[in-house]
């Protein structure tokens, strides 16, 4: 998919990049976060995905790092930004009042000149308190002051922080000291771990850790019935990964919040 060329690599992936959003070959999935304690839809995260000349869909472990590279990712934000906005308006009559729109962005894409207005233009879009906004801070990248800036301007417009992947890269205590935290995702390698003695006595130190500064918990990568009962009694009942519903298309997502909705009024 993303072979070399004679041009220079930045010509190459800025072309290809842009003609992929121009042919609808870049788009939004969705990915239910799902209420294991009420059986409900709790919020949307908003997965980037790449479908090639092959009909094969790919994730951004394929294709993110390139636009790394390249100093693509603001743009790619930017364009995700403009097609979760149509797709939700789409899905507003079917959607819980109050559920959580997530999106995930890099420390570099924080301190892009022209993000935040960007970012807070995307919001303007809804009615006001219909939905509750997130932004993801991705740990790839350590924090800086520009991107520290960022987020204490998002949240004065109430958009609430969490950070993403929390225990693994640059995943660093002193952020709960910087930044004024919402939430944490819990990355998969504790829910694949949580049988071993370690794995257990670390997820709950974070736990009591997240229950003394009052943050939300959601964890990721929960893929069978015992890990996501092992984490309900423990009182973590916002859970994400295929046991509850895996990344969708929008017209997929249509489907799969219509029969919530049946699900729920039978």
């Amino acid at each position: 998919m993303f072979e070399t060329r004679l041009m220079s690599d930045l010509e190459f992936y800025r072309r290809k990049f842009c003609r992929a959003m121009s042919h609808d070959e870049i788009f939004p999935y969705y990915q239910p976060v799902i209420n294991v304690d009420s059986g409900t839809v709790y919020g949307l995260e908003v997965l980037a995905r790449w479908q090639g000349k092959n009909g094969v869909v790919y994730s951004p472990a394929i294709f993110f790092s390139h636009l790394e590279k390249y100093g693509l990712e603001q743009k790619l934000s930017e364009f995700l930004m403009q097609c979760v906005a149509n797709d939700i308006t789409k899905l507003c009559a079917l959607l819980p009042h109050g559920i959580y729109l997530t999106m995930n962005f890099s420390v570099a894409t924080l301190q892009t000149p022209g993000f935040i207005n960007t970012y807070l233009s995307f919001i303007s879009r809804f009615p006001t308190g219909r939905y509750v906004f997130v932004v993801e801070l991705t740990e790839a990248q350590a924090l800086n002051k520009a991107a520290i800036s960022t987020l204490q301007r998002l949240k004065l417009a109430n958009v609430k922080i969490f950070l993403d992947d929390f225990g693994i890269r640059h995943s660093n205590l002193n952020y709960l000291l910087l930044l004024d935290i919402d939430g944490l995702k819990l990355d998969k390698c504790f829910a694949e771990n949580y049988l071993s003695v370690k794995g257990n006595k670390v997820i709950e130190g974070i736990l009591t850790l997240a229950r003394s500064l009052n943050v939300e918990v959601v964890v990721e990568g929960v893929e069978v019935k015992s890990q996501s009962e092992y984490f309900y009694a423990r009182g973590v009942f916002h859970q994400q990964g295929f046991l509850h519903a895996k990344p969708m298309s929008c017209e997929n997502l249509k489907v799969y919040m219509e029969s919530s909705f049946i699900k729920k009024t039978q």
